[in-house]
């Protein structure tokens, strides 16, 4: 059941629904309902109340012209104002407290904590943005101010998770990687490196920071993994959370906790699923390449394959950002992994370089970030532990704080300015800011 301080829906942001009923028309013969806030019209043979008094069941307070001061009477032509309307410009009416002066920009316009919210609320800013479409600025500083106004959440709790899983799934890697370098692929791969090591073009100072010996890379390969479902829980947290500031709310730590925890297989879902279809995709544009060489002209296959390679790169970005909005659909929509995507890709109709250009330009400034953080705690951690981190537990555990504080910003950042996207669309699309405004009204009460 929907509840009056949130959008319409089950949790506040599921889609209008189709086929809404509307309410029914009075039959003839029967008396229309009265909205008790509006004045009741005079009944045959009463007489209507006269302008500047009041009517039957009103306050007694009226506009009243000054002593000695017959009100105006309207022009031929003019219609009088009807009761508990401004008088026209010029005319004099009652100034109520805090109003502009008469005559003056903002006089009348409706207040929303102490400022005026203009026509139709459209200035209205309860939270972290301004309830409208959103200009790609206001994306980006409700982003930062929602990890300003609740980092106990949006870094602190993200953090954690990072944490357990980063750690949990690179120790894992640790105890495996010995027998890894004890295979016969391990030693192949170790030879290998040792040889790119003794090159003179290859020297220490140069390669010091990679070290992509078979026991670094298993760790490497289960520490991707924890960031992977990690990510994905992380996904969650901070769509609830933006979902809250949106309306000035904020849930504890536990509750956004447990909101995301009940969807994390959907969420591992939806966010495995697009890479499952990448790399079937990309099996078969690699099968069709190799029946391209094998069975036609070397020149003629190489331009086929070069083609091949275009479409599917242009396929995979086109599916990516298509379905970028499917995460913030999943949590804040509560929909299956399939119906998310679908979801998304309707929505994303239309914007899709709106989304293409933001994701870009996000993932730069988030990768720029950690980048400069994570570069300087590496050379940090390689001067305090030299060896490489499958013999020295120092150097994996430095290496791993440096992945956590790393992806905790990143993931915050990006995944924030993803779901104010998801809002901005169904406020362009949707009209979903005529909800949202609602709802914040409400709470005002």
């Amino acid at each position: 059941m929907t509840t009056p301080n949130t959008p319409g829906g089950d949790n506040g942001w599921a889609a209008p629904t189709p086929g809404t009923p509307q309410p029914q028309q009075p039959q003839f013969g029967q008396q229309a309902p009265t909205d008790p806030q509006q004045p009741a019209a005079p009944q045959f043979g009463q007489q209507a109340p006269q302008y500047g008094q009041p009517a039957a069941g009103q306050s007694q307070w009226a506009p009243q012209p000054p002593a000695g001061q017959a009100p105006q009477q309207p022009q031929y032509g003019q219609q009088a104002p009807q009761y508990g309307q401004h008088a026209p410009q010029g005319q004099w009416a009652p100034q109520q407290p805090g109003q502009p002066p008469l005559g003056q920009p903002g006089y009348g316009a409706p207040q929303y904590n102490g400022a005026p919210q203009g026509m139709y609320g459209q200035n209205l800013k309860p939270g972290i943005i301004p309830l409208r479409p959103l200009s790609l600025g206001e994306i980006y500083d409700g982003a930062f101010t929602s990890l300003r106004r609740d980092p106990k959440t949006m870094l602190g709790l993200i953090a954690i998770v990072v944490a357990v899983f980063t750690f949990a799934f690179g120790i894992v890697g640790y105890l495996v990687a010995p027998w890894i370098r004890s295979t016969a692929f391990g030693r192949e791969i170790d030879q290998f490196w040792g040889s790119l090591m003794n090159d003179p073009a290859f020297t220490a100072s140069s390669m010091g920071l990679y070290n992509f010996t078979a026991g670094s890379l298993t760790i490497n390969m289960f520490t991707s993994i924890g960031i992977v479902i990690s990510t994905a829980l992380c996904t969650g947290l901070v769509t609830v959370a933006i979902s809250q500031a949106v309306l000035n709310k904020q849930l504890p730590a536990t509750e956004v906790f447990e909101r995301a925890k009940k969807r994390v297989w959907a969420l591992l879902g939806v966010s495995l699923l697009p890479s499952a279809l990448a790399v079937v995709a990309a099996a078969l544009f690699g099968l069709l390449g190799w029946l391209f060489i094998t069975f036609l002209p070397t020149g003629l296959a190489a331009l086929l394959a070069i083609l091949l390679y275009f479409v599917y790169l242009i396929g995979m970005i086109i599916f990516a950002f298509r379905w970028l909005l499917a995460p913030a659909v999943l949590m804040l929509e509560e929909r299956r992994v399939i119906d998310s995507l679908r979801r998304s890709w309707r929505l994303s109709k239309g914007s899709f370089w709106r989304i293409l250009g933001i994701s870009l330009l996000t993932t730069i400034i988030a990768g720029f970030i950690s980048g400069v953080i994570s570069g300087v705690l590496d050379v940090i951690a390689q001067l305090l532990f030299p060896a490489g981190m499958d013999v020295s537990f120092g150097a994996l555990f430095s290496s791993l704080l440096v992945q956590v504080i790393a992806n905790t910003l990143t993931v915050a950042f990006t995944v924030a300015v993803i779901s104010l996207l998801y809002i901005d669309i169904r406020m362009r699309r949707e009209a979903l800011d005529v909800e949202l405004q609602a709802a914040a009204n409400y709470d005002q009460r």
